[in-house]
């Protein structure tokens, strides 16, 4: 650029300016990269997040669901232990019924 900032420029001062451009337009566009790079690493993450929580909910429902059934389970083998003796007991006050 001229000294004086009266005097139009000259071929050789715009050429510079569009070289100083050019580099300023190079480093933007490399930061802009890192920072598309960083959100998507971002957007990976967040996602693992969402699956680890779904996961997790998952897990929470298949523990309730298979302790309901294991207590289930045991109830229908409580069951299956005790009505034999009381069936039992049953079909010997039947008969001790019918001899009287």
């Amino acid at each position: 650029m001229p000294a004086d900032p009266d005097q139009p420029a000259l071929r050789s001062d715009i050429a510079r300016l569009d070289q100083k451009i050019d580099g300023v337009e190079k480093r933007l566009g490399a930061k802009i990269d890192k920072v598309a790079i960083e959100v998507v690493k971002i957007n990976a993450r967040m996602e693992t997040v969402a699956l680890r929580s779904d996961l997790h909910r998952l897990e929470t429902v298949v523990t309730e669901k298979l302790e309901s059934f294991a207590a289930r389970m045991e109830a229908l083998w409580r069951e299956s232990a005790v009505l034999p003796q009381s069936h039992a007991a049953r079909i010997t006050s039947l008969e001790d019924s019918r001899r009287d």
